[in-house]
């Protein structure tokens, strides 16, 4: 049992530190993302992506809170440290889902089309107030790790199975298709 607890606690602390690198990454793209997304329609698209997912991040912020007050003190810290970097997120979420909800109660409706509620982020981004996060121009080399190694190849094995399985091309329609794979610049 013991054993099994250390897995699970090493587990955890892993899951959170993944999670920290991913919401990072997200807070990158909220915070500066006006300097490399492409259009400004791309912060409409990731605002709504990000408020259609909402209920991971909320099963996310409940995951740190549970592991924030636990007795483990690498999994305290890593909760603490990965809260702090979903405020943006969950600030996000909730000032433009305060924001649809007044929309369909004004047009009497229980939920808004994709158009509504992208018109509903263009129109409220000047009410929006975010927190600046430090370090997000610090980023660790990617390196990858021995453990990673055979995850990314098992990965890869699955996805070239899945797609062979998938697709059942003849040699003719094979030997065409990678014709017009190489004209593709």
């Amino acid at each position: 049992v013991r054993v099994r607890v250390c897995v699970l606690s090493a587990l955890v602390l892993f899951c959170m530190v993944r999670c920290l690198q991913v919401v990072s990454l997200m807070n990158l793209f909220i915070t500066y993302g006006d300097t490399f997304l492409p259009s400004p329609s791309s912060y409409d698209e990731l605002y709504y992506e990000m408020i259609r997912n909402r209920n991971s991040f909320d099963s996310l912020k409940k995951m740190t809170e549970k592991f924030g007050a636990g007795s483990d003190s690498a999994q305290t810290a890593a909760a603490t440290k990965l809260g702090l970097s979903l405020q943006n997120i969950i600030t996000l979420i909730e000032h433009f889902l305060g924001k649809i909800d007044s929309q369909c109660t004004a047009k009497h409706v229980v939920s808004l089309e994709r158009d509504q509620v992208m018109e509903v982020i263009r129109e409220n981004y000047g009410s929006l107030t975010l927190r600046l996060h430090d370090n997000l121009d610090y980023y660790e080399k990617y390196a990858e790790k021995p453990h990673e190694k055979a995850f990314f190849t098992q990965l890869m094995r699955t996805m070239v199975s899945e797609v062979r399985r998938n697709i059942a091309l003849s040699s003719l329609e094979s030997h065409s298709m990678l014709e017009e794979f190489t004209t593709i610049r």
